[in-house]
This record gives C-alpha cells, sequence and structure tokens, in this order.
C-alpha cells in the first residue's frame, strides 16, 4: 500500500502526460520512494505498485521496535524485510509470515489463502494527499478485524467503504495507513510515528473495527498504548466530563477496559457477565474467562481471589492500582468479594455438603500476611462511600483490616464467613452502629454472645443469615427487648441457638421466608409457649430438622405455606405428621420431599396437595405408584415434575398421564430403558403440554429419536446421546429433533461431526448447553454463527474444547454470543 502524495495541481490544458512523478510512503514499511503513478487513478494499492526493480533497498530499512507475545519473540527477522521477499510480497495475493509469527497466525488456518481488497475513502485532512487508502486484508494480519472478517467470510474480492462507515472519528489517511502498519506486523505505534495527540483516534479504531488476536498480541499493543493514553489522562477526563450522557459513557468505556489488563503483569482480570464482576486473579489461571466487554454496565463488583492479595499491597502497586480506578472512574464499584481459597459458601448450590465442609474447615495459616490492609485500597481513594456490600470467606482480619472495614458506613449487605477476628473486636456486637444501611446480614460459622443479638435488635436488617453459629452464652440471661420489624428472611440451618433466640426471630410479623435445614430443636428446653409465631411464608424449608414434641406441633399445626421443603428426613412420623396438615394441602404450591423414601402412606398424603404446581421428588426412593383408580387433586395444577435420579426406570412412567397440563419433565439418570419417550408420546395430552424434557443418562434408541419430533411445543431438551445410535437415526433423517427448539443440552455425549450437523439444523436455538462432554476438534466452527443466527448463550459445564475450538468460541463471544464455563 501506498501513500501517494501528487504535485500542485495545475490547469488540465498544461498536462504533458496523465503520468505524473510522486513520493510514495509504503503502508507496510514507512519507506519514501520515486515512483510514476496514473494521476487519473482514484485508488492506489500500494501492494501491486511496486515491482521487483523498484523494492525498497534493505539498507534503507530502519527497523522499527516490534513486541511479542508471552515468551516467544515476535520480532520481524531482518531476512523478512529483504528486498526480495518485499518485493515477492507486493506482488503475492497472499505474504508469508515468519516462523517467529506462526503462533500468532493459527487463526489462518480458517481463512486459507482468502484474500479482500479494500478501499477506505479517509478524511482528507491534507489537501495534497490522496484520501483513499487500499489495501489486501490477508491472512497474514497479526491483529485482526471482525470487520474485516465478514468481508472474507462473505467471499466478497473487493470492498469499497467510506471511513465514516467504520467510526465516527475523523481519521485521515496518514492515521490510518500507521494503524494498518501496527495491525499488519505487530508495530510498537509509538515507534512509527503515532503522536500523543492521536492515541484516541488509534484506540478508537481497535474498538471500532473489532480487533483481535489469536494471543495476547493485542494485550501487549494496549500495553504499548497506556503511557500515551495516560499522558492524555486529564484532557480526555475534561472532554468526557462536559458530556457525561449514556452514550458517551458507554464510548468511554468500550474505549478503555482493553486497558485494565495491562497494568500488573502478575494479575489477570477478567469479567464474570453472570454475577456482573470484575475478578482479579493470579496470572495463568486455568478456566479463566477472557472478556472484559462490560461497557453497559453502570455498576460492578470486585471479586479478588486470595492470591493476588500481597500484589494489590505492595508498596509500588498504588499508582497502579490509581490507573485502574481511573479506567473505571466512569462505574460504581458498588461490591467486594474476597475468599481464602476462591470458594464461596453463598454460592455452593448444595447447601448440606456446603455447611458440612465449613464445619470441619480450618484457616489457612498464611491468610493474615496475605490480608493485612486489604481494604486501605478502598479507603484512600474514596470508593468506600460507594460500596455496598462486602463479602468475606476464610480469612483472617487483622485490627487495621478491621479499622477500614468499619469506613464503610454505606454498606447495605455485610457477609461474613468463618473470619477470624482479633481479639481485642467488637465489630460483631458493633454492626448496626457502624453499618446502620446494612439490610443483609450473614454471619455464618461463628460462635455468637448475648452481645450480637442484643446489638441487632430494633436495626434495619430484612435478610439474616446464621448459618452455622453457635450460642455461646448459655450461663447468662439474655434480655431481647425491641424486635426485627423489618425481617423477611431468616436463615439458620445447622445453627445451634436456644428457643429464646428462636423466639425472639419468629414472632417477626413481615417473616416470609424460613429456612432451618438439620436444626435439632431436642435440646432446645422449655419450649411451649408458640403464642405469635409467625405461621405463614413464602418458602420454608425444614429439612433434616430432628424435632421435640413441641416444634414437631408446630410445624404441622395450622401451617400456610407456598414453597415447602422437607427433605432427607430422619424420622419417618414426622414426615407423616407434618404431610397430613390440611392447611398445607390447601396453600403449597412446590413441595420438595426429595432423598426421601415415598411410602404408600406417604403418597395418600401426596395427593391431597390440590392446588401444587411443582412436585420434586429428586433422589427418591419410590416403591409405591398407587392404585390406577385413586385421584390426584393436582392432576390439572400440576405444571413440573422432577424425579431426578430416582431410579425408578420405567414403571413411574404409567403414572405421567394422569397429568393434563404437565409442561416440565425432569428426570435425569433414571435408568428409562430404550423406548421410553415413545411411551411418553402416547400420552395425547403430554404431546402437547410438555415444553422441557430432561432425560440425560437414559438409554436413547432411534424409536425415542424419530418421536420427539412429535412433541408440538417442546422448546427446551436435555439429552445424552450415544453416537452408533445417533448415526443409525441420522442416516435416514436429517431433520431437526424438533422444530420449536430454543435450549439444547448435551450431557455425557461425544460431540463429533455428526452431532455438529444435528445441532445446525435447529435454527431457532438460542442456548446451547454441554454438560460433561467430549467435544471433538472441529465442533465449533464459524458457520455455527452464521446458520444459527438466535443462538445467544454457548455453556460448556466440566467439558474442554481444543485450542482451535476456543478460538471460534471467542470469535462467537466477540459476535454477540455469551460464552459460560462451569457455570
Amino acid at each position: 500500500q501506498s501513500h501517494s502524495i501528487p504535485p500542485a495541481e495545475e490547469d488540465a490544458s498544461n498536462k504533458p502526460s496523465s503520468k505524473e512523478t510522486c513520493y510514495q510512503t509504503h503502508v507496510i514499511t514507512g519507506q519514501r520512494s520515486e515512483k510514476k503513478i496514473n494521476r487519473d487513478a482514484a485508488i492506489h494499492n500500494v501492494l501491486t505498485e511496486f515491482t521487483e526493480e523498484e523494492a525498497i533497498r534493505p539498507d534503507a530499512i530502519k527497523e522499527p521496535l516490534r513486541f511479542s507475545a508471552n515468551s516467544q519473540d515476535a520480532i520481524i527477522s531482518s531476512e523478512a524485510l529483504s528486498e526480495k521477499s518485499l518485493s515477492k510480497q507486493f506482488q503475492n495475493v497472499s505474504m508469508k509470515v515468519p516462523d517467529a509469527l506462526a503462533s500468532e497466525n493459527d487463526i489462518s488456518k480458517k481463512f486459507g489463502d482468502q484474500t479482500v481488497l479494500i478501499d477506505i475513502k479517509c478524511h482528507d485532512a491534507i489537501q495534497e494527499s490522496i484520501p483513499t487508502v487500499s489495501f489486501e486484508y490477508t491472512n497474514d494480519f497479526i491483529i485482526r478485524s471482525d470487520y474485516f472478517d465478514k468481508h472474507i467470510d462473505s467471499e466478497e474480492t473487493e470492498v469499497k467503504v467510506n471511513i465514516e462507515d467504520i467510526t465516527k472519528e475523523s481519521v485521515d489517511r496518514k492515521q490510518f495507513c500507521l494503524f494498518l502498519r501496527t495491525c499488519r506486523y505487530a508495530l510498537d505505534p509509538k515507534r512509527i510515528g503515532l503522536k500523543k495527540s492521536d492515541v484516541l483516534c488509534f484506540v478508537t479504531l481497535l474498538r471500532d473495527l473489532g480487533c483481535y488476536s489469536t494471543s495476547n498480541i493485542l494485550n501487549k499493543l494496549y500495553e504499548h498504548l497506556l503511557p500515551l493514553l495516560l499522558s492524555q489522562k486529564y484532557l480526555i477526563s475534561s472532554d468526557f466530563a462536559d458530556d457525561i450522557g449514556d452514550n458517551a459513557i458507554l464510548n468511554f468505556n468500550k474505549l478503555f477496559l482493553p486497558f485494565i489488563n495491562t497494568v500488573f503483569d502478575s494479575i489477570d482480570i477478567c469479567f464474570d457477565a453472570t454475577k456482573e464482576e470484575l475478578v482479579f486473579l493470579k496470572v495463568n489461571t486455568p478456566n479463566k474467562s477472557d472478556l472484559l466487554d462490560f461497557s453497559y454496565l453502570k455498576e460492578i463488583k470486585f471479586r479478588i481471589h486470595a492470591d493476588v492479595y500481597s500484589v494489590l499491597h505492595h508498596d509500588g502497586s498504588r499508582p497502579k492500582i490509581l490507573t485502574i480506578f481511573w479506567l473505571l472512574w466512569l462505574y460504581t464499584i458498588k461490591g467486594i468479594i474476597v475468599s481464602a481459597d476462591n470458594t464461596y459458601f453463598t454460592e455452593t448450590k448444595d447447601s448440606d455438603n456446603a455447611c458440612e465442609l465449613l464445619l470441619k474447615k480450618g484457616i489457612h495459616s498464611d491468610i493474615r500476611r496475605q490480608t493485612d490492609g486489604l481494604f486501605n485500597v478502598f479507603a484512600t481513594n474514596q470508593i468506600y462511600l460507594d460500596l455496598k456490600s462486602i463479602e468475606l470467606d476464610n480469612i483472617v482480619l487483622s485490627e487495621i483490616d478491621v479499622s477500614y472495614l468499619k469506613k464503610f458506613i454505606n454498606l447495605e449487605s455485610l457477609i461474613l464467613v468463618r473470619c477470624v477476628l482479633p481479639l481485642s473486636s467488637t465489630l460483631l456486637g458493633e454492626i448496626p452502629v457502624y453499618f446502620s444501611k446494612c439490610k443483609e446480614l450473614r454471619i455464618i460459622c461463628f460462635s455468637l454472645s448475648n452481645i450480637f443479638f442484643q446489638s441487632i435488635t430494633n436495626s434495619l436488617i430484612e435478610v439474616l443469615d446464621l448459618s452455622c453459629c453457635e450460642y455461646i452464652d448459655y450461663g447468662e440471661d439474655l434480655d431481647l427487648n425491641g424486635s426485627l420489624n423489618n425481617l423477611k428472611s431468616l436463615k439458620l440451618d445447622y445453627s445451634k441457638l436456644n428457643h429464646q433466640i428462636v423466639t425472639f426471630f419468629l414472632k417477626n410479623r413481615c417473616l416470609r421466608s424460613l429456612s432451618i435445614r438439620n436444626v435439632d430443636f431436642e435440646g432446645y428446653i422449655n419450649a411451649r409457649n408458640f403464642t405469635g409465631f409467625q405461621k405463614s411464608f413464602d418458602f420454608l424449608d425444614i429439612s433434616g430438622c430432628q424435632f421435640s414434641k413441641s416444634y414437631l406441633k408446630f410445624f404441622s399445626t395450622n401451617l400456610f405455606v407456598n414453597t415447602f421443603i422437607m427433605q432427607n428426613s430422619k424420622y419417618f412420623d414426622d414426615v407423616k405428621k407434618i404431610l397430613s396438615c390440611k392447611s398445607l394441602h390447601m396453600y403449597v404450591e412446590t413441595l420438595d420431599l426429595s432423598g426421601n423414601k415415598i411410602t404408600s402412606t406417604m403418597l395418600t398424603q401426596i395427593r391431597k396437595f390440590y392446588g401444587m404446581s411443582n412436585l420434586i421428588l429428586s433422589d427418591s426412593s419410590i416403591d409405591f405408584f398407587g392404585n390406577p383408580k385413586d385421584v390426584f387433586l393436582f392432576e390439572d395444577s400440576l405444571k413440573k415434575l422432577n424425579i431426578s435420579r430416582s431410579r425408578s426406570g420405567n414403571k413411574f412412567l404409567s403414572i405421567l398421564s394422569r397429568f393434563n397440563n404437565l409442561e416440565e419433565f425432569i428426570a435425569p439418570e433414571c435408568n428409562f430403558d430404550a423406548g421410553f419417550l415413545v411411551y411418553i408420546k402416547s400420552v395425547d395430552v403430554l404431546k402437547k403440554s410438555l415444553r422441557k424434557i430432561d432425560v440425560a443418562r437414559s438409554k436413547v434408541e432411534i424409536m425415542d429419536f424419530f418421536v420427539l419430533s412429535e412433541f408440538e411445543n417442546l422448546e427446551d431438551l436435555c439429552i445424552t446421546l450415544v453416537s452408533n445410535v445417533f448415526v443409525r437415526y441420522f442416516d435416514n433423517n436429517q431433520l431437526p429433533l424438533c422444530e420449536n427448539l430454543k435450549s439444547l443440552t448435551f450431557s455425557f455425549t461425544i460431540v463429533d461431526a455428526f452431532i455438529l450437523k444435528l445441532i445446525m439444523l435447529h435454527l431457532n436455538l438460542v442456548n446451547l448447553n454441554f454438560y460433561n462432554c467430549e467435544i471433538k476438534t472441529g465442533s465449533f466452527p464459524r458457520d455455527l454463527r452464521r446458520m444459527l443466527i438466535q443462538l445467544h448463550r454457548i455453556g460448556l459445564i466440566d467439558t474442554n474444547i481444543s485450542t482451535v475450538d476456543m478460538e471460534n468460541l471467542k470469535y462467537f463471544r466477540r459476535n454477540g454470543i455469551a460464552i459460560y464455563f462451569n457455570q
């Protein structure tokens, strides 16, 4: 490519010829040469203008600094810029990349030798210049562009566009040529002429052209640009301060988020879209997301992994932290989440397992060194005034930490999970004093005294979780004057308190959610008076409890509950008595009896829940299905049935015909025999009503595949496919499993070319998930994005993929598909 400067314009009648002598600056090398060109030509493609005789001399080349990716040197060798190679490159459609750069161009495999000639009309900043840039976009560009890739994907051979079609920035020809040379060879733009005043224009082009690379080479480019950007910091801030509308904020954020990962050498920063959190973790952490696109948000949280504490707290880190905060200055940092071992109690799906592990777990001996002064980073940057939530898991807090923690006066949520406080600390007895706005308080696995319970009376707390906590002042009087008038949700799982404390909580009339899993009420003495106790709940979980006679009577008399959970019950007689409560029959919509043995006596009581819409019997032993003439009062109201891992086999299927409006049948690992879907389809009402079927890890035969299409409204399917069975089906029928399918999940499946073809038949697919699957290389081609235009999300849970497919997943992500791992 060339930057041609024609002579001053003359009267056309005085022109001896349309050929004129011009000086050209080559876009790729930056060299100037004298050449006869045709001034009548509107476009100059420098890649084809040089002949071998006119090639630039190697001794005239002053090679600019280039940067490397990872530990591999990406500097172009002198041989690569020799006279012979240059002239050959300028004549050929496809340039050869030196071996040192091979790893940066793995992406070229999916393009082959495809080339598109692109003509871009830039702003005519210099009157004498020809404002059109013509260049060949090939597989050799080290830093690539999604915008240009689309033209290759569409198999166009020549494209003409105006710069206004790409960006709103005023980009002249010289600026664009410098940008192209940077992307082609991964040059340091500062060394080839990028001015400080042009850095915003350059960064905007990177954003608007959707630039990316197959390694961290693009990150290295941003690292080189960061000093230039910071030199313009105050000018940039003042410009954006004048235009602080939503569009300006969005544009600012998109421009500067890629710089975040260039600040620390030993810390990677990524974004978790599902939780809207910015995650700080050690470099080279496996299975991390490389996504940093959260420009659309206004508020974010910080999740800080334990092994980066010492880096953030290092004396030399303060300027870098200030840089991070400046790059994020338009965001509100609303929360901090910290864990000693990067596990989080509040996010564990199995509550029983989380509590049992927590009660056994010890504190890490080296955490004190890592966390001392943890909060001063935030407290000294005025961000503490915006913070609304803090969660600390298994952290040893020093006196300095506690002192800074008390500065977060606007906290609305405080979560402390088995943290160690200084012996002299009175924090637990002063929470409402320091955090008067706190509405959510979770104190997990602590020994609690009278002082704590007395301190929270008359507070604004709406959500209180004291799971795994133990009351320690048994020999003293507990005076609980006042109440918690705003308390709406209470969780006391695995706790060891007393009747007086429970009475204090359960007399709050606003209480709508109560979880008391595995609480031993037999030890509660003098538990006779339940006057004024709340008996109406939206949510009630009494799983695994051991009831005294008085508490059993309370929980089996006149309870009005919407969602009722009684899993893993220890005493059958207690279950029988509670399920016989007539008020439960009237009001329960969701009944969860997972982990229990369903006997004929229990089934008799279950049949009486006439308003139930959701029945969960997962991990249950179902030995009795009743007489076919027995009536289930919820036959018309039941919408969801979950018998996961019940191992009941095909004999359970006969009960399905009773439910006229069943929409979801969740039955993974139920040991169904081949042909079970044929039976389900034979029930006419199910053929129309079912919208979701989960039969993962059940035997599926050809006959089952054929009947799936007959479920008229099926939108969500989770299934395990065996390759040899599916291939036999696919040989005879290349149609989608179901026309209306929007969510498809493969479980314990080998995903190969045949499965890929099946996926691409489902044009309405929105969500695609893989759970514990083996993904063959090449299972995520770029064609998948073009075929499934509705696809919004791909999830990979306990599923590994090849490097090649990972690159294509990144392509999907850049084109609007959310990619999630291990969610």
